[in-house]
């Protein structure tokens, strides 16, 4: 994209891509995870992000793509003159070195060359048509991707799942002859970079250069084991290992007794990988991240491994890579199958035992488990059924997108996987959506885990009283701060609201324990609003709403959520028998709030003014500041449509968070039966040809454009896939078009 149309994109649009142009382009097309550990796989089946023991902290891969901080830099994706054409397609992001990430290829002597899986050669399909990439089963998040290198006929499938009780990814590699692939010997080589991290990452890439120096320490290859090794101890203060790296490169024997006092010598554990497979390797090598093999130093694995001949180095130290090689004999009508193994651990003995205990089970045993863990998980899913099986497909994956994104340990769930741009943080305006559709899809435990999160959050501790009851931009999982250095008043309300949204769906007697826990904090957030009620006047007091990181706004958007939440401290505290003198001041001001906005309507316009970024949705939901019959209302819904329609007729370059002004239509025309038959329409588009084809995720933005060369326009995501509230608001959007009683019941006024 070139800069002259980067001027000519619609202000949101461009303000959205702007965190990709600065920060790098996601490169995830598909996730899956445990809780604990977390993957993306890109959609040429690299592993590209690997998370643990949080999906917020600490990515434990060396993988960065292009990006232009503090500068702009608009070429951080492959363009239209690439040969490849799921390249052009996807936009594949820019690496800034080949040896990022964890993938596998193949090498054969008549090529000379290794062949890795994401290259341009494998991007037929046995069918004709490109790569693929889809969950298998559906209602899994069991990943599937498949390619076909023509030249050599053979079809590559690539099976990526976590196990759902222990960490440990596993990742089958079936290759499949055809009738004219060549009679010949060869190898299959994975190469893994890992970085194993005990840091946080507050603002990646900028912070990469601090976190490449507390991370990684070690990589050694134990024969008798056959496996790798990567680790990085607890402790902080250590001694470079170059030296006992060099030792065991002369005398391997020492690896052995090492490993095997591994968890004597860091007793307070730290971060342990062990990889390997089920089928014996034939070499190895442990090598030093980009290193040419001078001075003694072992070569980057990933150099020996695209050369067919790896060196047999085994051991490294930080920054270490490696990769091991296996034998396998391509013949027409043969079938390969390899697979890999990656486990984590806090202590060594566990990640080993973990392996060890895969290895022997088989991967079919552990795939088993996942598919059935899944399954359980959709069965139980409460969706709106719309009649078309690929829209119901869609707004089921978002919900378990959303389980993807969830702690385990402490219910924090992330707007994104994604490490580039950074989003990888528990943001509470988007906690409250998401909390809402789990709610609705009847996943109440979720979020019950996910207000504690957020009531733990909350900052009640402050000298200044400034930020007491207002909670922070975003958070990692274990609740510290995450990327935005200021409070939001839209984050204050909304998770204000949430609090007391959440309680409708619990039994009376875990509604009240329920309570008793959250009515601190909603009345905390209540007050920490009134600070921002001015003297004069009547609308909040300017603040931060939704990332403005430059300037503070006073807008429907923080007038919304103020008033959402000053309403839920009322309703939560007559419930519990709050004294009116406590509930007076967030009665009043919320009645003032409400015809304040309601003013804000311009009759000239036919639509609500100072709206701010998402203002203009919120007032009819979740806001519902007037009947959705009321014809001001009907009339904003009008404008929404006429801001979407362009995008959904691929009349525009791109749009961002269609589905949430879809949301907001289908309230206001719950009982307009032609207009909603649009929605219904529309969202079809969303879900057969916005959402990702195979995985059915959503970027934050959507381009659209002539990508593949075709003469035919096509929908390509961008930034931070799979983002949760994209597809979050997606599923709202569809309950509110198909089961609009759902979303009634989610926000009406609840009594006793």
């Amino acid at each position: 994209m070139e800069k002259k149309e980067i001027k000519k994109l619609e202000t949101l649009l461009r303000a959205d891509l702007d965190s990709e142009w600065y920060f790098g382009a996601t490169n995830i097309n598909g996730a899956c995870g445990n809780g604990k550990l977390t993957a993306g796989i890109s959609f040429w089946g690299e592993l590209s992000v690997l998370r643990w023991p949080h999906a917020s902290h600490s990515d434990q891969l060396r993988y960065l793509t292009a990006h232009g901080f503090p500068f702009r830099n608009f070429k951080v994706r492959t363009g239209e003159n690439e040969a490849s054409k799921t390249y052009r397609q996807w936009a594949r992001p820019r690496v800034v070195s080949p040896n990022m990430g964890s993938f596998g290829g193949i090498y054969l002597p008549s090529i000379q060359t290794t062949s890795w899986f994401h290259a341009p050669e494998w991007d037929d399909s046995l069918e004709g048509e490109t790569r693929w990439q889809r969950y298998e089963p559906d209602d899994t998040n069991v990943l599937f991707t498949t390619a076909w290198n023509k030249k050599i006929d053979v079809a590559l499938k690539i099976t990526d799942f976590i196990h759902p009780e222990v960490d440990i990814l596993m990742r089958q590699f079936e290759l499949t002859c055809g009738k004219n692939c060549p009679s010949e010997r060869g190898l299959f080589l994975y190469f893994a970079n890992l970085c194993p991290s005990l840091e946080k990452t507050r603002f990646y890439p900028v912070s990469k250069r601090g976190h490449e120096r507390k991370s990684d320490y070690f990589a050694l290859y134990h024969q008798d084991l056959d496996m790798i090794l990567h680790f990085r101890p607890a402790k902080k203060s250590l001694p470079h290992p170059a030296r006992q790296a060099e030792e065991m490169r002369k005398n391997p024997e020492l690896i052995r007794k090492f490993v095997e006092n591994l968890d004597n010598l860091f007793p307070e554990g730290g971060v342990f990988f062990a990889w390997g497979s089920s089928t014996p390797s034939n070499s190895h090598q442990v090598g030093r991240n980009n290193s040419k093999g001078r001075g003694g130093v072992p070569q980057d694995a990933f150099h020996d491994a695209s050369t067919g001949r790896l060196g047999g180095s085994p051991a490294a130290a930080r920054p270490a890579n490696s990769a091991l090689s296996f034998e396998i004999e391509l013949k027409p009508g043969s079938k390969i199958e390899i697979s890999i193994f990656i486990a984590v651990a806090d202590k060594a003995k566990d990640a080993i035992q973990l392996l060890e205990q895969s290895r022997q089970e088989g991967i079919e045993k552990g795939k088993k488990s996942a598919i059935s863990y899944w399954k359980d998980f959709s069965s139980s899913l409460k969706t709106p059924q719309t009649g078309n099986p690929q829209t119901d497909r869609v707004g089921k994956r978002s919900l378990l997108g959303l389980a993807v994104g969830a702690d385990k340990q402490t219910g924090a769930i992330v707007a994104s996987i994604a490490r580039q741009p950074p989003y990888y943080y528990d943001w509470p305006r988007d906690g409250a959506f998401f909390d809402c559709a789990l709610d609705i899809a009847g996943k109440c435990d979720l979020v019950t885990k996910h207000m504690d999160f957020y009531i733990n959050s909350q900052i009640t501790k402050d000298k200044l009283t400034k930020k007491r009851g207002e909670f922070e931009g975003n958070y990692f999982a274990d609740g510290d701060m995450g990327i935005v250095p200021f409070v939001e008043i839209d984050e204050t309300g909304l998770c204000g609201w949430d609090l007391w949204r959440h309680a409708r769906y619990l039994k009376k007697d875990e509604r009240e324990s329920y309570l008793v826990r959250a009515y601190p904090a909603i009345k905390m957030a209540a007050n920490a609003l009134l600070r921002k009620r001015p003297r004069k006047g009547v609308f909040q007091k300017k603040a931060h709403e939704d990332d403005n990181i430059f300037h503070k706004t006073s807008t429907l958007h923080g007038a919304v959520t103020t008033y959402l939440c000053l309403k839920a401290a009322v309703e939560a505290g007559s419930m519990l028998g709050e004294t009116d003198e406590t509930l007076a001041p967030f009665k009043e001001w919320a009645g003032e709030l409400l015809d304040a906005m309601i003013d804000c309507y311009s009759p000239e316009v036919g639509r609500f003014t100072r709206d701010g970024w998402r203002g203009k949705t919120w007032v009819i939901w979740p806001g519902k500041i007037l009947p959705p019959e009321d014809e001001r209302i009907q009339n904003q819904a009008q404008y929404l449509a006429s801001l979407v329609e362009p995008f959904i007729e691929k009349k525009i370059q791109g749009f961002a968070y269609a589905s949430e002004l879809l949301l907001a239509c289908a309230v206001a025309w719950r009982n307009k039966k032609e207009k909603l038959a649009w929605v219904k329409e529309a969202l079809k588009v969303v879900t057969e040809e916005v959402a990702t084809p195979g995985t059915g995720h959503f970027g934050e933005v959507a381009l659209v454009g002539d990508f593949a060369g075709t003469e035919q326009k096509v929908y390509q995501n961008r930034t931070s896939i799979p983002h949760l509230w994209e597809g979050t608001v997606l599923f709202l959007a569809l309950v509110a078009a198909y089961e609009p009683e759902w979303l009634e019941f989610a926000t009406a006024p609840m009594a006793g």
